[in-house]
């Protein structure tokens, strides 16, 4: 029976250590947020604990002389169960969700210029303009087109026509508002830019800064 109870505690002392690993893994995921921070806490709860039970086990070792003595270390032994699970559900969730972000970005993201694809344009475009005509509020799609990029293609090749491609978005990203979208529309030389929530007079001054900018 002594045996037992040394065992119970002792592992449940190891499982609270093994608990640490996944959550080290997750904070080292996650943003300097409160998030972070709230994580960090429980690492220290843990330590806190198994040193809890270290000191349960030096006090009490072999000491259960009767089966009502084994309460405890199981009770030990369940919870560090429960929190090596929690930890790693709450790590592969995290992992799960990360991937997932990353195949919704792929999906919705142009590879070779790092802009919105046609198809997000699509479902945005009729969303936005749901939004638009029940809220009463301005919306505005402008048209850009980079002419004579042929010439480029012809004369350097394609490798720098993509790099003038991937230029070029990101000077258009630059000059938008946070909330407003850049969208490849179709060719290489075609770009979308959606302006939302602003006055027919800001809407044509957005065309203007995109005329501009390409």
């Amino acid at each position: 029976m002594d045996l037992v109870a040394n065992f119970l505690v002792l592992f449940g002392a190891a499982l609270l250590l093994v608990s640490l690993w996944p959550i080290g893994q997750l904070r080292r995921r996650l943003p300097n947020t409160t998030c972070r921070t709230a994580w960090m806490f429980l690492s220290m709860l843990i330590a806190l604990f198994f040193c809890g039970y270290l000191i349960y086990g030096w006090l009490f070792w072999s000491s259960a002389n009767h089966w009502s003595s084994l309460v405890v270390p199981v009770i030990f032994f369940s919870g560090a169960i429960f929190v090596v699970v929690v930890c790693n559900l709450a790590a592969k969730t995290a992992n799960d969700v990360t991937r997932l972000c990353h195949l919704e970005h792929e999906t919705i993201t142009d590879p070779l210029m790092g802009i919105y694809n046609r198809r997000y344009m699509d479902r945005c475009l009729r969303e936005e303009a749901e939004k638009a005509q029940r809220y009463n509020l301005e919306l505005s799609v402008l048209l850009l087109d980079i002419d004579h990029f042929k010439r480029v293609n012809d004369t350097y090749g394609h490798r720098v026509g993509d790099q003038v491609l991937h230029s070029v978005a990101k000077i258009i990203q630059g000059g938008v508002r946070d909330f407003d979208r850049v969208f490849r529309y179709g060719g290489a030389m075609d770009f979308t830019e959606q302006l939302q929530n602003q006055s027919q007079d800001g809407n044509k001054q957005g065309g203007v800064n995109g005329l501009a900018i390409v």
